[in-house]
C-alpha cells in the first residue's frame, strides 16, 4: 500500500512540472520544486533554435541543483522571459523561485530579505563605436579645426609681411624703381608680394632688392619669416595631434546607447554621458549604423559583445574604443523560501559556488567568445588615415573637384573652338577684301590706271614691311639699352667695350633703314613717270 501511495505522489508532482524539462521531481524529497524565472541575455541565458535553454547560467544551474538535490531533481523554466531586470527584483511569485540573471557585486549576499548567489563575474564593459562613422566625423573636421585654431598665427604672419613690404619699398624704391615703383600703393603692394614670397622661402626672383640697406633688411626678414612659418606649422601639427591622440577615450559628454534597465545603464548614469536606452542589441547596432543619429557608441558587457562578435566585426565598421574596468556578478536571486530544506539548499549553493570556481570558469569559457580587438588603435588609424579613399567626405570632394575640372575643360574647349572659328572667319573676310581690291578693276580702265593701282598696292606692302621692321628694331633697341644700362657701372673694360659696340650697331641701323626707304620711294616715282 505504501509503495502504491509513493508511486501516486511521484507522478502527481511530475505532472506539475513544465513540459520543457525532461527530468522529474526528486523522489527523495531533498529540495522543493524550483521555478526559474529568466531574462534573455545571451550568452548568460537564452534559448537555442530548438527552444532548449542554453548558456552559461543554465549549465551552472544544472550542475548546482544536481549536486545539491540529487540526480532526479526537477526545475521548471518559465515559458517566456521577462522584459527586464526590474521584474526579476520586484514581482514576487509563489513557491521557490530562482531569478536569473540578477547583476550585483560579488560581495552581495542578500537583496532585501532573500538570498543572492553571485556565480559569474563579468570581465568588464566595452565601449563600442562605429569606427567609420566616428573617423569620418572627426577627420573631416580635424583639418578645419586645426586651421581655425591657427588663425592668430596667420594674421600675425600677414601683418608682418605687410610691414616688411613697406620697409623694403622705402629702402629700395630710389635705387630700383623698375621693381619697386615710387608710387606708394603700387610699390607697397610689390613689396608685400616680395615679403610673402621670401617668408615662405620660395623666392621667385621677380622682385629682388638692389640697394645695400634693402639687402641687409632682406637677411633679417628671411630669418623672421622662417620663424613665423615654423610657428604656423607647429600650431597646425599640435592641433591635429591633439585631435588624433584624444580620440581613444572620448567617453564623457557623448550620447551612449544602452539596453533598458541594464547594468550598463546603471553604470552610464554614474558618468557624464547622455543615455539613449533601447530595447535590445539589434536596436543598438541599428542606431550605430544610422549616420543620421548623433549616438556615438554603446556600452555592452564583454561576454555579451563576444556573443555578438560576428555582428560587431571590425570589417563592418565596429571597434572597441575603450575597456572599462567595471566588474559585477551575474547570479541567482532566490525568493519565497521558508522551509528548513530551503536553508539546507542555500548552504549547499554557497558551498558549491565557493568550491567549484574552476569548474564554473570552464563552463564560462565553453559558452562564451571574445570580441577580436583591431590591430591598431583609433589614434594610430587616424594618424595614418587622415585622408582615406573610403571616407564619404573624401569621395564627395574628389567627385566635386573632378566635376569642376571637366566643366572647365569643356568650357575652355568650346571657347577655343569659338575663337578659332571667329578668327578664321575674320581672316577669310580680310583676305577676300584684299583680293577684291587687287582683282576687281572696272572693264573700261586704261593701262595707266592699272599701273597706278598696282603701284599703290606695292606701296602699301612696302609700308607694312617697313613698319614691321621699325617695330622690331625699336624693341631690340630697348632690350640692348636695358642691357647696357645694367653694365654702365661695371669697371671691366671688356664688358664696357661690348656694351658700346652693341650700342653703335643699333645707332647705325636707323640711317640704313631710312636710306632703304628713300630708295624705294624713288623707284616708285620713276615707275609712275615712265608709265605716263
Amino acid at each position: 500500500m505504501e509503495l502504491l501511495l509513493s508511486f501516486f505522489i511521484y507522478y502527481s508532482v511530475c505532472d506539475l512540472v513544465s513540459t520543457t524539462s525532461s527530468k522529474c521531481f526528486n523522489k527523495t524529497g531533498q529540495c522543493d520544486q524550483i521555478t526559474v524565472r529568466w531574462l534573455n541575455k545571451p550568452p548568460y541565458i537564452y534559448t537555442d533554435n530548438e527552444g532548449e535553454m542554453v548558456g552559461i547560467l543554465p549549465n551552472i544551474l544544472e550542475e548546482l541543483i544536481t549536486s545539491c538535490c540529487g540526480e532526479c531533481q526537477e526545475w521548471n523554466y518559465l515559458q517566456a522571459p521577462v522584459r527586464d531586470e526590474t521584474v526579476l527584483l520586484s514581482d514576487k511569485m509563489n513557491g521557490s523561485v530562482f531569478n536569473v540573471p540578477v547583476v550585483k557585486s560579488m560581495e552581495t549576499k542578500e537583496i532585501g530579505r532573500f538570498p543572492y548567489f553571485p556565480l559569474v563575474e563579468s570581465p568588464g564593459l566595452l565601449y563600442i563605436i562605429q569606427s567609420k562613422k566616428d573617423l569620418d566625423v572627426t577627420v573631416s573636421n580635424a583639418i578645419l579645426e586645426a586651421v581655425k585654431e591657427s588663425w592668430p598665427v596667420m594674421i600675425f604672419a600677414y601683418l608682418a609681411a605687410a610691414v616688411s613690404g613697406i620697409i623694403v619699398w622705402a629702402l629700395d624704391s630710389y635705387w630700383n624703381p623698375h621693381q619697386f615703383p615710387s608710387n606708394f600703393f603700387k610699390g607697397s603692394w610689390d613689396g608685400f608680394w616680395w615679403a610673402c614670397v621670401s617668408m615662405t622661402t620660395v623666392g621667385y626672383g621677380d622682385r629682388t632688392p638692389k640697394s645695400f640697406s634693402a639687402r641687409l633688411f632682406t637677411f633679417v626678414w628671411v630669418l623672421v619669416g622662417l620663424v613665423v612659418i615654423a610657428m604656423f606649422n607647429a600650431n597646425m601639427t599640435t592641433t591635429l595631434t591633439s585631435i588624433v591622440m584624444t580620440a581613444n577615450a572620448r567617453f564623457s559628454g557623448e550620447e551612449i546607447a544602452v539596453t533598458k534597465e541594464s547594468p550598463e545603464k546603471r553604470y552610464a548614469l554614474t558618468r557624464n554621458v547622455q543615455i539613449k536606452a533601447v530595447k535590445d542589441f539589434e536596436a543598438i547596432t541599428t542606431l550605430l549604423k544610422n549616420t543620421g543619429e548623433k549616438t556615438r557608441g554603446a556600452l555592452l558587457d564583454a561576454y555579451v559583445a563576444g556573443y555578438h562578435a560576428d555582428e560587431l566585426d571590425h570589417k563592418k565598421g565596429f571597434r572597441v574604443a575603450e575597456i572599462i574596468e567595471h566588474y559585477e556578478a551575474y547570479g541567482i536571486y532566490w525568493t519565497n523560501h521558508n522551509t528548513n530544506d530551503d536553508k539546507k539548499l542555500r548552504q549547499c549553493i554557497i558551498r558549491y559556488s565557493s568550491l567549484n570556481q574552476i569548474r564554473i570558469n570552464e563552463i564560462v569559457q565553453r559558452n562564451s567568445k571574445t570580441l577580436k580587438m583591431p590591430d591598431r588603435s583609433i589614434s594610430s588609424e587616424r594618424s595614418t588615415s587622415l585622408i582615406d579613399v573610403s571616407y564619404p567626405w573624401y569621395i564627395e570632394s574628389v567627385c566635386v573637384a573632378s566635376g569642376f575640372i571637366l566643366l572647365f575643360l569643356l568650357f575652355g574647349a568650346l571657347r577655343s573652338l569659338w575663337k578659332k572659328r571667329k578668327s578664321n572667319k575674320v581672316h577669310t573676310e580680310r583676305q577676300m577684301k584684299k583680293e577684291e581690291d587687287l582683282v576687281e578693276v572696272p572693264a573700261e580702265s586704261s593701262m595707266e590706271e592699272l599701273l597706278v593701282r598696282q603701284c599703290k598696292e606695292m606701296e602699301k606692302l612696302m609700308e607694312w614691311e617697313v613698319d614691321n621692321f621699325i617695330r622690331t628694331w625699336s624693341k631690340k633697341k630697348n632690350e640692348i639699352l636695358d642691357f647696357t644700362s645694367n653694365y654702365s657701372k661695371v669697371k671691366d673694360p671688356y664688358a664696357k667695350s661690348c656694351a658700346l659696340f652693341q650700342q653703335k650697331k643699333v645707332t647705325e641701323k636707323k640711317p640704313a633703314a631710312q636710306k632703304n626707304w628713300s630708295v624705294l620711294k624713288q623707284r616708285q616715282s620713276v615707275t609712275i613717270n615712265s608709265s605716263n
